[in-house]
């Protein structure tokens, strides 16, 4: 959400994942397509599509027993590329 508006994206993507029970690290990489279904004020009309790709790793909590999935962190860096278009507002009328 942006301050004059949202825009509502969706995403297609496949990934590759390991999860590692000593570090209680899941590390996924995600690749895929990125397309703009709509959006509200001033991105009402807003079309677009592209790529995008990255990590999206979960950080869990070492415990006695294993790793607790009560406490986690998780971060996730993707890098997007294609176009975005939104439309101009209309000039005021005269």
């Amino acid at each position: 959400m942006f301050r004059d508006g949202s825009l509502f994206v969706t995403l297609t993507y496949t990934f590759q994942s390991s999860f590692d029970s000593r570090s209680c690290v899941a590390a996924s990489h995600l690749r895929g397509t990125w397309r703009i279904t709509g959006g509200t004020g001033r991105y009402a009309g807003a079309t677009g599509s592209g790529t995008f790709s990255g990590p999206n790793n979960a950080y869990y909590t070492p415990t006695a027993s294993g790793c607790s999935s009560n406490q986690y962190l998780q971060v996730t860096m993707f890098s997007y590329r294609g176009t975005v278009t939104v439309a101009q507002p209309a000039a005021p009328k005269r």
